[in-house]
This record gives C-alpha cells, sequence and structure tokens, in this order.
C-alpha cells in the first residue's frame, strides 16, 4: 500500500486500531475473543487485501498477505496447543496478519513476536504494580502489535 497516498494507509490504520481495539478490549474484560466480531473483521481485512493487490496490479499485497497469515496462525496454533495463549488468539491473529500485511508489506511477518514482546512488557508493568496473577488476555498485544507494525511501514517504508 506504500503507492497509496498517506492520509489513506494513516485511515486504514485507525479504522484497524478501532475495531481491532473493540475485539480486545472485550477480550481483556472477558477472556474470550468473540467469533461475531473476529470474523467479519477478518473478512473486511481480506477485502482490504484484495483491493491493494487489485489498485496496485501487483500479487505483493496478496503474497505477502497469505504468508503473514499463514506463518501468525501456525506460530499461534502452536502457541495455543502449548496452552500459552487461547485458540481465540490464533483466528485474531490470522485476521491482523492481513492488514498489516497490506499496509507494511513484509514486516507483517513480524506480527507474532512483536505481539509476544507486547505482551511481555505489559506483564512485566502488571508485574511491578503489584498484580501478581500471570494470567492475562493475549488480544490486546496482539492488537497492538499489528498497529505498531502498520505505523512503521508508513513511517519507514521499505
Amino acid at each position: 500500500m506504500s503507492a497509496a497516498p498517506a492520509w489513506l494507509q494513516w485511515a486504514v490504520i485507525a479504522a484497524v486500531a478501532l475495531a481491532a481495539g473493540w475485539i480486545a478490549a472485550i477480550d481483556a474484560r472477558t477472556r474470550k475473543l468473540p467469533n461475531r466480531l473476529v470474523g467479519p473483521f477478518g473478512a473486511a481485512s481480506a477485502l482490504l487485501v484484495i483491493a491493494v493487490a487489485a489498485t496496485s496490479r501487483s500479487w505483493a499485497p496478496l503474497g505477502w498477505a497469505l504468508a503473514a497469515a499463514a506463518l501468525a496462525g501456525a506460530l499461534y496454533l502452536a502457541m495455543g496447543l502449548a496452552g500459552w495463549v487461547g485458540l481465540g488468539d490464533v483466528k485474531f491473529a490470522v485476521a491482523l496478519a492481513l492488514p498489516v500485511a497490506a499496509v507494511a508489506g513484509g514486516a507483517a511477518l513480524w506480527l507474532t513476536p512483536v505481539a509476544v514482546a507486547c505482551s511481555g512488557v505489559w506483564l512485566l508493568v502488571r508485574r511491578i504494580g503489584g498484580d501478581a496473577s500471570r494470567r492475562q488476555a493475549h488480544g490486546p498485544a496482539l492488537a497492538a502489535g499489528a498497529v505498531l507494525l502498520m505505523a512503521a511501514g508508513v513511517l519507514w517504508p521499505v
């Protein structure tokens, strides 16, 4: 999406931040990612990738999106089967990888490590603040990581 005007890229980031933030807030409160919201978010993300690929007349956005979604899905599935995250996080990671790839291209491959780092920082802040519980929702870290990567993709395009 680097050929798109900066205002459009920031508009996409804002829309993704609002939608993902809403979903993540529900996850933080209920510790469940609602399928009724993650599904439509994933569908809208797929349409965004298709629109970016069509308007750029290039297969690259679609290729990055498929690679990022497959990698994030596989890594989150492994973490989910290990009991480190919930299986709803797998679907949310795949849905978030798509708009990140549409805006930031190959940087979307970094979604999992950035989200895990965000989760670790948040856990550290909570522990310093006196919250000794280890369990926390991972959706907010995924949403934050996605928005960080998209903003980085606009500010420092490759």
